[in-house]
This record gives C-alpha cells, sequence and structure tokens, in this order.
C-alpha cells in the first residue's frame, strides 16, 4: 500500500490464515501479532529471517503443508537470494524524439507519477517518460540514494533542498528542480526518511 495501513484491510476482511507483515516500520509490530501473524520483517528482509519465519510457520502448520505450499515457499525464498544479489539499476536508457539517451543515476533528480506516467526528471530540468511504475523503480533503485516519499514521488538525496514540519507530523520538501506541487512525507514515514538522511 502506497499510503495508509494494511490494518485497515483485516478489519474489513478477517482472516484465517497465518501472516508474515513485511514493512520499513518497526512501530506496528504488537499490533501485526493481534491478526495471527506469525513474524515480523524489517524491509529490506534477509535471507536468513525469512528463512526463519517459513520454518515457524512449518512448524506450527505442518498438518496443512501440501506440496504446491512447499514448493511456493521454496520459490519465494530462491527469489529472494536472487533479488538480494541483484544490482541496483545504474542507468536508464530514454527516448527522445528518435534518439534513445542513457541517464545515469547521479544526473537524475527524482520520478513522478501523473495520470499513471512516470516521468523522470534530470538535475537540468529535463524531463522523459520511463516505463515503469514507481513500485518497479523503488525495487529497482539503490535505497541508499533514493527514497519513496510519496504515492508520487521517489527523489534522490541530493535534490531534496529543504525540509519543513507540517500538520499532522507530516514533512513538506523543496526538491529541485521544483515540481510546481507540494511535496510530503506522510508522519508514518517521517521517521524512516529523517533516518535514511543521516545514514
Amino acid at each position: 500500500m502506497g499510503d495508509g495501513l494494511s490494518f485497515q484491510i483485516f478489519e474489513t476482511h478477517p482472516t484465517h490464515s497465518p501472516i508474515v507483515f513485511t514493512t520499513f516500520y518497526d512501530e506496528y509490530a504488537i499490533r501485526a501479532f493481534k491478526v495471527r501473524s506469525i513474524d515480523y520483517l524489517l524491509k529490506p528482509i534477509k535471507v536468513a529471517d525469512l528463512e526463519t519465519a517459513i520454518a515457524k510457520f512449518r512448524a506450527i502448520n505442518t498438518d496443512r503443508l501440501t506440496p504446491d505450499i512447499t514448493l511456493k515457499m521454496e520459490a519465494l525464498l530462491d527469489t529472494l537470494a536472487a533479488g538480494t544479489s541483484r544490482r541496483n539499476k545504474s542507468r536508464f536508457l530514454v527516448k527522445q524524439g528518435d534518439q534513445l539517451i542513457p541517464v545515469s543515476q547521479d544526473d537524475i533528480a527524482y520520478f513522478f507519477t501523473a495520470r499513471e506516467i512516470t516521468c523522470l526528471v534530470r538535475r537540468d530540468v529535463k524531463q522523459f517518460l520511463v516505463d515503469y511504475t514507481l513500485e518497479e523503480l523503488d525495487a529497482l533503485l539503490n535505497p541508499t540514494l533514493f527514497f519513496r516519499l510519496n504515492r508520487q514521488f521517489i527523489a534522490s538525496m541530493p535534490a531534496i533542498s529543504q525540509i519543513h514540519t507540517y500538520f499532522n507530523g507530516k514533512l513538506k520538501l523543496d526538491i529541485l528542480p521544483d515540481p510546481g506541487q507540494d511535496v510530503l512525507v506522510s508522519r508514518e514515514k517521517a521517521a524512516v526518511f529523517k533516518s535514511w538522511l543521516e545514514t
């Protein structure tokens, strides 16, 4: 979920299945265990932590494990292991007219989405369409250089020029080049954002 909390889903659709929560936030752990959670993994997820969660599930649910479920769990572990060894995307090939232009991550100020179209904005103000959603970019970009600010923006650290406190615990950011609209970080993400800036 880009905004809001997954707990809202369980209020309207109660589940009887065991759940493994994955999140950037540690403040919801106690609440998670009230909705049949068997583990609470902080992102970026470590393979060893997921293996432990699956082992816990197996120990509790030996009578429910079918060969199909076992294969799916092993595939999930294989996918995660492959993802952790994969390098982050360091450049993008964008189209301008009939030309293809490589854009290094060092030249990217931010990505934004509007009307389901995603744009890459370079530090020199030039914009290019990219064939990725922000969710896909969030998984591809180096998390030490880029941060998912909200549903519309992923920004590089150098693009953030000023941070202002905003009402209800939110943060309001000035990013460069100016996007021409308010860029907010939610109260839920504010602590993680501040921590990211300090790493």
